[in-house]
């Protein structure tokens, strides 16, 4: 292999035919290739169990090709439809912002004039036309080729393809209605959620200030070890000192015994 077409597989991500050769690796099968070789397989087999066993792998992936066929379809219809899409949808955009500020217009006017009326039906129900184009171009089935909204630019598409336009369109609304029962089931489920949550938060906030207020009376009730121990040491020094006060009021009180006899001995001499 040149090095320029090596240079390019490792810009794409591609492993090179030598280096995969020199490491030994090969591409695993693909699931065609694998259901080629279950039917082998299966016209081989002469056990009853292997034959069931073989259908229902070759079921499974038959299944899983169909599912990456019409995986790689609604690609392949993504890619090349988008541009088109996009401009309709910008193009109805446009018609539809523009009939709303009409419609708001005429809603301003005085209500009773029959002309304001029939114009303000006709502007709604061009409103409604708008908002189906808008789903038919959001919700158009995946995997199909796209009709576009306004078909040609010169003259009008055959019959047949408008046809397919309609169901294509019955089908995109079908989504459309779908897509927004989900979305207000889901609003509500969420809502309720909600109104269950600050219920059960209050709750739980009202059963811990109770338990706090319950230990709070236990310890109130029942006085520690440690209190207890403290109490007694007060107690203890408190006796001590007692006692201290009392032999010192006894040494004084004998002192003083003995300067009044010394002074009673002075004067009778």
């Amino acid at each position: 292999m040149s090095a320029r077409r090596t240079e390019y597989a490792r810009r794409k991500g591609y492993a090179s035919a030598a280096s995969s050769k020199q490491r030994g690796l090969r591409k695993p099968p693909s699931t065609k290739n694998r259901i080629r070789s279950l039917q082998r397989l299966l016209k081989k087999a002469q056990c009853e169990e292997q034959k069931e066993a073989l259908r229902e792998q070759l079921k499974q992936l038959d299944k899983k090709m169909k599912t990456n066929r019409q995986k790689e379809l609604e690609r392949k219809y993504a890619t090349r439809y988008h541009k088109i899409k996009f401009f309709e949808r910008q193009k109805v955009r446009r018609r539809l912002r523009s009939v709303t500020k009409e419609l708001a217009r005429v809603e301003g006017k005085k209500k009773g004039d029959s002309d304001s009326v029939e114009e303000q039906d006709a502007l709604l129900e061009r409103k409604r036309k708008l908002e189906e184009d808008l789903a038919y171009i959001d919700y158009y089935p995946k995997g199909v080729k796209y009709y576009s909204l306004f078909g040609r630019s010169q003259g009008v598409d055959d019959p047949k393809t408008e046809q397919l336009r309609q169901e294509m369109r019955v089908r995109a609304l079908r989504s459309y209605e779908d897509a927004k029962v989900a979305a207000q089931n889901t609003a509500a489920m969420a809502k309720e959620e909600e109104m269950k949550k600050p219920a059960s938060d209050e709750g739980s906030a009202r059963r811990a200030s109770e338990a706090d207020e319950d230990e709070a009376e236990d310890e109130s009730e029942e006085p520690d070890e440690e209190d207890e121990e403290a109490d007694d040491e007060i107690d203890t020094e408190d006796e001590e000192d007692d006692e201290e006060e009392d032999e010192d009021d006894d040494k004084k009180d004998a002192r003083v015994q003995e300067e009044d006899g010394f002074f009673l001995k002075a004067r009778t001499k």
